[in-house]
């Protein structure tokens, strides 16, 4: 429980400490007299039973004289109460339990010869929440006291993960990881056959990724192929290296072309950048950006408010404090983050008084982050140097030319500020006097990322020098929940927008942009009947420019209705019944354009959605005749996808076209497979790959015939359930995706199937990007013997011996025998049993049952034996019953 704080009470015994020039008056408490005498009662907290308490007061008739008077020992009695005490550096004694929360001055507390520090009666009806009232028939002083209906919880905590000493999976040291190949063919009436085609590739070498990608203008003519990409990236919290093609950190000047080749290094001292396993480029200012950013809180309340910083809804509290006499509380470094673990909206929790059981009042707290903000103190350098890269179409590689490169820097100077600057060399290709002459003077580069304590705007500028300096900028203001402004500059234009809710229906809004003018407008949401939902949407600017859209919703129905100057659209739609995992829309839509010259399309289409099929069949007609249009979409095999379209018709032409694209993906790690994902998903991150199995000859490979076994409980990952959403399974392994990085992963026993168990219980697995670390889970056999064991007449006998001995094949003894004893059953386990052939038997009874485990025996085997007179020792019962074979688990 988070308590602190401090509490002043007015016109009671209990006041402010005494100070003068910030000193602590220390008093001595004063003692009390005797003239009444000590009396012995009952004390009953709540429902609890009652202990004897000595106090000093006087009971006349069954009723308590001056109860409010009465004293009471302190220490015994708020231990009765459950509530803590902690003395403070100021002097102060702080009261914490689960309904309180207060401060007091035990300056003004008084002593008792027989009971020690004592406080009144009176006193202890003040504490917040606590009702005390004294019952005289019983000679009781009950105290009573409620507790919160939604007790607070610690924040979630991430469980510590250690990884020394533990078995440890690498990835590929060089691994070519998937390939995808794309092929499209298209034409028209007219014109001859088209294919074009792109191949990609993807891998890890040596802890980082590496990439490629081939652009094939025409498929069937090697010469024209040409590399566009490739690149190896390594990264981590600390620092990343890129080289090869990628994209610039620095914006580009004039109207470049071609693309950057070089080697870019970011440095990070004191933050980790946002984690990510979406796979895609490598994006520079994406990595200088801090994962986690610590925000302070600050507000009024009453003296003596609790206040309670809870995330969300939730009742995790990450902070909590008791106003003082300033009246202002503070929270400082709550993470906020762009992601992750941590969110952006929390409550705070007002509790007048500090009793913790009252309904509190709320407030809302929400945060921002400005991309590009680190935390206070932490810093990065980035540095990169290379060359432009221009395709030549009948060339595989092209040429170099013009140097490019920057350095620049990065610092949190505060919570809200910060900055960076750096200096560019990038060639801007100018006309003078007719001439194209490549420009090469050195720019800088400077930045500002601006988030204030307590005022609702963010800000962010980014200027490159030059003889017409290139600014971005962008600002946010939100000075109430339903108002918002923003304004976003650069060298084409500056906008602003400014969004009011006037009520939950209606939103006002407002536009500038510098070359388009004024505008004003709003958004209207209402429902005419159940089910259903309408919005009406509309702008009018400088020009007179009337911008509006119309979307009506009712059960199956929907109508959508979008209008300019130029050009009207309008659709509707109905949803066909379908079964699950599909489906059907029936659509008709026309449309009017009358940008140059006056155009017209109508068009009535089916459309069909399944988890393998995606396809729409449709007729259409225009001022220019009528024709079919169609397309699908059809995935032929996992990794393996076609795409088709055909167009008889459109809004500008009746000339027929069609395209047909192939797109294949082959995951290369194990075997040829086909990929669970696109080659660009494995570009900056990795994964892991759980194949479990039983492994009944114990090799701790999968062999033909040793089937897999899964279940989303087996492992857990640094502590922690797997994320589903980030977890695949096929019929052979799992797959799950993981930033890189070095994880814990751990067996969990009890989702084991029975009689089997894993050799290894935890493992370190080394996750680089471009691959998936396999990680094989062998499951060996735990062979067991089970039974009952009874008399001659069947009734089951307890704790009696049952002897498990292993013979070699000559019937010798070759180990130590198993002993085990029944339950009150009757029933016995001999679990764990080494290849071997094995003789049951019962103590001092010749009756023998063999048992034979060897790879590929049952696991589970059955005898039951029954112990008979010793005249009746030649007959004995063996029953051999059932077992479970490798795979029956699965």
């Amino acid at each position: 429980m988070f308590v602190v704080g401090f509490l002043v009470w007015a016109g009671g015994d209990w006041q402010s400490f005494a100070a003068e020039s910030g000193r602590i008056v220390e008093t001595v408490p004063p003692v009390v007299g005797q003239k009444v005498d000590l009396i012995r009662i009952e004390a009953i907290v709540n429902s609890l039973p009652p202990v004897p308490l000595e106090i000093r007061g006087q009971v006349e008739q069954e009723k308590a004289i001056d109860l409010e008077q009465w004293l009471v020992p302190l220490d015994r009695t708020l231990k009765l109460l459950e509530i803590q005490q902690q003395q403070l550096p100021n002097g102060q004694i702080e009261l914490t339990s689960p309904y309180l929360l207060t401060r007091l001055n035990p300056w003004q507390w008084k002593s008792h010869p027989q009971l020690g520090r004592v406080i009144t009666v009176g006193e202890l009806q003040k504490l917040p929440g606590l009702k005390v009232e004294f019952i005289g028939k019983s000679t009781t002083l009950k105290f009573s006291y409620t507790l919160p209906k939604n007790p607070p919880q610690a924040p979630p905590t991430t469980p510590k993960v250690t990884l020394e000493g533990l078995p440890i999976v690498n990835p590929p040291i060089a691994d070519l990881s998937a390939i995808q190949q794309r092929i499209n063919l298209s034409g028209s009436a007219n014109n001859q056959l088209n294919a074009q085609g792109e191949f990609k590739a993807v891998g890890t070498i040596l802890g980082s990724s590496w990439y490629l990608r081939v652009d094939q203008p025409k498929l069937s003519n090697l010469l024209t192929w040409g590399l566009t990409d490739t690149v190896v990236v390594n990264q981590n919290n600390k620092a990343d290296w890129i080289a090869g093609s990628q994209t610039p950190f620095w914006r580009k000047q004039g109207n470049p072309t071609g693309t950057y080749w070089g080697v870019t290094t970011i440095q990070r001292q004191d933050f980790t950048p946002p984690t990510s396993i979406s796979g895609g480029d490598f994006v520079p200012n994406e990595r200088l950006q801090s994962s986690r950013i610590g925000r302070t809180v600050t507000g009024e309340a009453p003296p003596g408010t609790v206040v309670r910083l809870a995330r969300g809804f939730s009742t995790n509290v990450f902070g909590q404090v008791l106003v003082d006499s300033s009246g202002i509380f503070r929270f400082e470094n709550v993470p906020v983050s762009n992601g992750g673990e941590f969110g952006s909206n929390y409550r705070l929790l007002l509790y007048p008084r500090g009793q913790l059981t009252a309904d509190p009042q709320v407030r809302e707290v929400t945060f921002t982050t400005v991309p590009g903000q680190l935390p206070a103190g932490s810093s990065a350098w980035i540095a990169s140097a290379g060359l432009n890269y221009n395709r030549l179409p009948d060339a595989f590689i092209g040429n170099f030319d013009r140097i490019q490169g920057g350095v620049g820097y990065r610092r949190g100077v505060s919570e809200a500020i910060t900055v960076g600057g750096g200096l560019i060399y990038d060639p801007v290709l100018r006309n003078v006097g007719g001439e194209s002459i490549y420009d090469g003077t050195v720019r800088g580069v400077g930045e500002v990322f601006w988030q204030p304590t307590g005022v609702p705007l963010q800000a962010s500028i980014s200027a490159v020098t030059g003889d017409k300096w290139d600014m971005v900028s962008n600002v946010n203001y939100q000075p109430a929940p339903n108002i918002n402004a923003s304004f976003n500059g650069d060298k084409f234009s500056n906008r602003a927008n400014v969004n009011w809710q006037i009520i939950p229906q209606l939103t006002a809004t407002s536009q500038y942009d510098s070359k388009s003018g004024v505008g004003f407008g709003g958004t209207y949401n209402f429902s005419l009947l159940p089910d259903s939902s309408t919005t009406l949407q509309g702008t009018l600017d400088s020009n007179y420019f009337v911008r509006w859209s119309a979307n009506h919703q009712q059960n199956q129905w929907q109508v959508r209705l979008q209008g300019n100057e130029v050009s009207l659209n309008s659709e509707v739609s109905y949803t066909l019944p379908a079964s699950v995992g599909t489906s059907q829309t029936v659509v008709a839509n026309y449309q009017t354009s009358n940008s140059g010259f006056s155009t017209t399309l109508g068009q009535f289409t089916w459309k069909y959605q399944s988890t393998i099929l995606q396809t729409d069949f449709g007729y259409g007609w225009s001022g220019f005749g009528s024709g079919a249009n169609a397309g699908i979409g059809l995935t032929l095999l996992p990794g393996l996808q076609l795409l088709g379209r055909y167009q008889g018709i459109s809004a500008f032409s009746n000339r027929e076209n069609f395209s047909l694209e192939l797109q294949s993906s082959l995951d290369l790690q194990g075997g040829a497979k086909v990929a669970n994902a696109r080659v660009e998903d494995l570009r900056n991150r990795g994964g892991i790959v759980i194949e479990a199995f039983f492994d009944r000859n114990g090799n701790g490979k999968k062999d033909p015939g040793e089937d897999s076994y899964w279940q989303p409980e087996l492992v857990t990952l640094d502590r922690q359930p797997l994320d589903l959403a980030q977890t695949t399974q096929f019929p052979n392994r799992v797959e799950i995706k993981a930033a890189p990085g070095s994880y814990r992963l751990d067996v969990t026993p009890a989702h084991l199937p029975a009689y089997w168990r894993s050799t290894v219980s935890s493992f370190r697995v080394n996750v680089a990007p471009g691959t998936y670390t396999s990680t094989p889970i062998p499951l060996t056999p735990i062979y067991t013997v089970i039974g009952m064991v009874t008399d001659g007449v069947g009734k089951p006998l307890a704790n009696t011996q049952v002897i498990a001995t292993p013979m070699s094949d000559n019937s010798a003894s070759i180990d130590r025998p198993i002993i085990v004893t029944t339950q009150s059953d009757g029933r016995y386990s001999i679990a764990d049993l080494a290849p071997a052939n094995y003789q049951i038997s019962l103590p001092g009874q010749p009756n023998l049952a063999t048992v034979n485990i060897y790879s590929g025996a049952l696991i589970v085997q059955q005898v039951d034996l029954v112990s008979l007179p010793p005249t009746d020792f030649p007959h004995s019962v063996q029953t051999v019953g059932w077992g479970m074979r490798v795979g029956e688990f699965g």
